[in-house]
């Protein structure tokens, strides 16, 4: 949905939500995995900061 403007915005549509919020998980995920590659965390430690742990 592109923005306009001088126009009023519009709700995005379920499926666009649903896009989203697929885009956001994985983006999330990237972030998470480049930072713990930064930091070489072990698995173990990876699990702590997850909350698995």
């Amino acid at each position: 949905m592109p923005f306009l403007p001088g126009a009023a915005p519009q709700a995005p549509t379920p499926q666009e939500q649903t896009a989203l919020q697929r885009r956001i998980e994985a983006t999330d995920r990237q972030m998470e995995s480049r930072i713990y590659e930064l930091y070489a965390l072990t698995e173990e430690e990876i699990g702590i900061m997850e909350g698995e742990g």
